[in-house]
């Protein structure tokens, strides 16, 4: 339950829910919300000198070269860098999406970058999204993308610094910008 991990080179395939999900809020028990051991930081600075951190506030270490699809959603990430006291982003890469009702779901993530993926479904499966924010989600790079077959491509969030850079699309609507 976090990002402090990698994921790397894995397919998941045929889920009722999802491919992958990031759910990164700490787990409470006994009444304490867990935390992350700054020591396994990527870069323990980002505490402050802490011995923890909160785990909405740890960056992924490392996605790349997954695989999801058949699944209702692809990539969930939820409660994860949400309102960081430091400038870390996350780096989601070179996997693949496809065949997902939804592909990419991004709720309560900020400061995160999706690069060199590819979210394809059969064109013609009405009311679909490529990658969905939620209106707390902010701050993403959308980074040489393919997304294809969807209703709508990217529905892109409706607060921060988001860009869109590169990319090719083919969706009834490519880029939605509430």
């Amino acid at each position: 339950q976090g990002a402090g991990v990698s994921v790397v080179g894995n397919i998941s395939a045929g889920n009722q829910g999802h491919a992958f999900v990031f759910y990164n809020r700490g787990l409470i028990e006994g009444g304490i919300q867990r935390e992350f051991l700054s020591e396994n930081l990527s870069d323990p600075s980002i505490a402050n000198g802490a011995t923890t951190i909160p785990i909405i506030h740890v960056p992924m270490k490392e996605f790349s070269g997954n695989v999801g699809y058949a699944s209702a959603v692809g990539l969930k990430i939820q409660y994860h860098l949400q309102n960081a006291t430091h400038s870390q982003r996350s780096l989601f890469a070179d996997s693949q999406f496809w065949n997902n009702k939804l592909g990419i779901a991004l709720h309560y993530a900020q400061n995160l970058t999706l690069r060199n993926l590819t979210v394809t479904q059969y064109p013609g499966v009405q009311n679909s999204d490529g990658i969905q924010p939620n209106l707390i989600t902010g701050n993403i790079a959308y980074e040489y993308l393919k997304v294809s077959g969807y209703d709508r491509g990217i529905t892109l969030p409706s607060w921060g610094n988001n860009v869109v850079n590169g990319g090719s699309f083919s969706n009834n609507y490519d880029l939605v910008v509430p």
